[in-house]
């Protein structure tokens, strides 16, 4: 149950600016195996690269997803989304051949904090981030307080 919510949680980020497109060759094959009524589909081994496209799956009912070292490669605004889906597996096949799902760039800045005021009057924190990682929007919730 935790991995599926952390699977869940890691699925829908970054999903603002996604493009709604017609449904991956793959991600529709799958779709159709479960209409036909098959139980598993199995995902060949490899990287997946669906940029900016916001894939949005529905009614996977009883259903098995085999995925082994499969990768699905998303950029900022893309991702899996999963609607009325119950008895769903979503699985690689071992510890050594995992799913994985991740961001290229990273949707996360990563860098050096230089200077922390004092939290409880300014809440300023300083920091210089490395490059070749996005910069965290001032726009965000977290900045604007």
């Amino acid at each position: 149950a935790s991995s599926t919510l952390l699977l869940l949680l890691l699925l829908l980020l970054g999903t603002a600016a996604a493009t709604r497109a017609p449904l991956p060759p793959l991600i529709a094959a799958l779709t159709e195996a479960a209409s036909r009524g098959a139980s598993s589909f199995t995902i060949p081994r490899g990287d997946y690269h669906f940029g900016d496209t916001l894939i949005d799956i529905h009614s996977l009912v009883n259903f098995s997803v085999v995925a082994p070292g499969v990768t699905f490669w998303f950029s900022r605004g893309g991702g899996l989304r999963l609607f009325d889906c119950w008895n769903l597996r979503w699985s690689g096949s071992h510890p050594s051949a995992p799913f994985v799902i991740d961001y290229d760039p990273p949707l996360y800045a990563q860098g050096r904090v230089t200077r922390v005021g004092d939290l409880t009057s300014s809440g300023k924190v300083e920091a210089v981030f490395d490059s070749g990682f996005p910069m965290p929007s001032q726009r965000e919730e977290v900045f604007s307080k």
